[in-house]
């Protein structure tokens, strides 16, 4: 169940992985074998070939660049664990559908992350099963993250991913121009609550009549006003469409969209819409957040996020298109099921390297230089 926290996890984030694994072969591991994919090994000095896909967030890096980080990292991974990797970086906005249809054309993809649809890649059958690997291919992960994170990556007893190691409980925040703010007077020290965001959009309207004060959160179109609930367990449901939740530690099933906060929320929004305070077609759009406040036409958008206000600021400033940003907390940290394995590393169950996938990822959780090489090169 959702329940509130005191403080915000802190831990390094990094491009986390799976795991390490030995003893075992597999195609492209020592074993002669022959294949389309870039696996096929003649000898016993082959290197295993994994490709690791991954999301960035900002500009996807230049083939000189890619080259230059994939060859460091495969300085470590041939001594290491006897494998090559090739670095699919994939641009935020394409990740989740250029993963899925990629899969599901056969192509090479052999690791990749949730990206908030966990149980979707488990129900589709994109994620292989990592239970019977875990003890001796994972040894390293495993201990890191503990027995509590692994359980919310797990469906009917099996392992099907790795959460990240980063900070999991997450709080809703405002993030903003913190240059308009300043320039128009605004006390964001004083934005504590969904409430106080009313005021703030309508002080933009007037000093900034063509700007628009609130974009969406995704191209989903939500406003981010989905985390707004109060203590609420989503029962792994999509936020966007939950069937049923459970509401302030009760621990009866309630029907979301007939409760007074719901109703709340609804006419908060609609009254923003009518007082031309968010992005009119906020529900077709096909651009994210970070992209629409990029263009210097938007204000502020709301959406959830594991650190203190000012590393949040400092770590969205490189998406920001050179302006200043902010970010003030709108409501308590929470945490649930769903902030744990909604970014969890899986190997595609249609890989033909998992062993060697493992391997890798258990480098990208215990590798320093391997980390770090991932990091600089998402950024």
């Amino acid at each position: 169940m959702r329940r509130k926290v005191v403080s915000i996890l802190l831990a390094m984030t990094v491009m986390a992985g799976l795991c390490a694994c030995g003893g075992g072969t597999e195609k492209g591991v020592g074993d002669s074998g022959s294949g389309t994919d870039g696996n096929e090994t003649s000898t016993e000095d082959a290197y295993a070939q994994v490709t690791y896909a991954y999301p960035t967030f900002n500009n996807v890096p230049t083939e000189e660049t890619l080259d230059t980080v994939e060859e460091e990292i495969n300085k470590i991974t041939r001594e290491k664990i006897h494998t090559e990797v090739t670095l699919k970086p994939i641009g935020i906005a394409d990740y989740s559908s250029s993963v899925s249809l990629s899969l599901q054309a056969g192509e090479k993809i052999d690791v990749f992350v949730s990206l908030g649809d966990f149980n979707n890649c488990v129900a589709t059958g994109m994620a292989a099963d990592l239970t019977s690997l875990m003890d001796n291919c994972a040894a390293e992960t495993k201990e890191l993250v503990g027995e509590q994170w692994r359980a919310a990556c797990t469906k009917d007893g099996a392992i099907y991913g790795i959460p990240t190691y980063k900070p999991i409980a997450l709080v809703p925040m405002l993030i903003y121009r913190a240059d308009i703010a300043r320039e128009i007077g605004l006390d964001m020290s004083k934005v504590n609550t969904y409430e106080d965001i009313t005021a703030v959009l309508a002080a933009v309207k007037e000093a900034y009549p063509d700007m628009i004060p609130l974009a969406p959160a995704g191209t989903s179109g939500t406003l981010g006003l989905n985390r707004s609930y109060g203590d609420i367990d989503f029962l792994s449901d999509d936020f966007n469409s939950p069937v049923g939740v459970l509401l302030d530690g009760e621990m009866t099933v309630v029907d979301l969209y007939s409760t007074d906060i719901f109703a709340e929320r609804c006419k908060m929004a609609r009254d923003w819409h009518n007082s031309g305070l968010i992005m009119k077609d906020a529900a077709t759009t096909t651009s994210m957040a970070s992209e629409l406040m990029s263009s210097g036409n938007y204000f502020c958008y709301m959406a959830s996020y594991g650190y203190p206000e000012e590393d949040t600021a400092a770590s969205l400033a490189a998406q920001s298109g050179g302006y200043e940003i902010g970010a003030k907390m709108v409501d308590s940290a929470y945490l649930s099921t769903a902030e744990v394995n909604g970014v969890s590393w899986m190997i595609a169950s249609n890989s033909n390297v998992t062993e060697a996938a493992l391997k890798f990822l258990n480098l990208t959780y215990a590798d320093e230089e391997v980390v770090n090489l991932l990091i600089c090169n998402a950024l």
